[in-house]
């Protein structure tokens, strides 16, 4: 695929609504496994996680800092597209049933890291990186982040579903 520009490309997040369910790992992880696991360098099939938090089940439940799990309409509306997998997790705890089916969101297209010096008229962008170093997939990130950027045709596909707790950036207005 051809570089569409930033224009074209969005950083994927969830909402932070104060009444949206969210959920901490119960399973031990260094902060910089977090960005490991998220984007599928690190695979561990022992990922328990808990409701912490909400009442309100949607789309995308995060589970901060850096880890995100999604619904089976997200895993539907997504799967036509390349760049990202999921991983099977156990949900314990009270309100787990709630979250049947949900998985956490495994990012594995990639482009390279962002930079400080950038082109015009990128040059006060802060989520710039070449585009040489992009493999072209739909959903990607960069190098050790759980940062999920996507083209506009999964930002299209995931308006259309009408997906709740997700709101999209424009890489060039970061």
């Amino acid at each position: 695929m051809e570089f569409p520009g930033l224009e074209h490309l969005y950083h994927l997040d969830d909402q932070d609504r104060p009444t949206a369910m969210h959920v901490s790992i119960d399973t031990p992880l260094d902060l910089a496994d977090f960005g490991l696991v998220a984007s599928g360098l690190v695979e561990r099939a022992d990922l328990e996680f808990q409701p912490v938090g909400g009442s309100r089940n949607f789309d995308l439940v995060p589970c901060k800092p850096l880890l995100e799990l999604v619904s089976v309409r997200t895993q539907e509306t997504m799967a036509p597209f390349s760049g990202w997998s999921t991983q099977a997790v156990a949900i314990n705890g009270a309100r787990s049933e709630m979250l049947a089916g949900y998985r956490l969101l495994v990012v594995r297209g990639r482009c390279g890291p962002f930079l400080d010096i950038r082109p015009a008229p990128y040059e006060y962008c802060r989520a710039y990186f070449d585009p040489s170093t992009w493999d072209g997939s739909d959903v990607f990130c960069p190098p050790r982040s759980s940062r999920v950027f996507v083209v506009e045709a999964v930002k299209a596909a995931i308006e259309r579903a009408e997906l709740s707790n997700i709101q999209f950036t424009a890489m060039a207005d970061m």
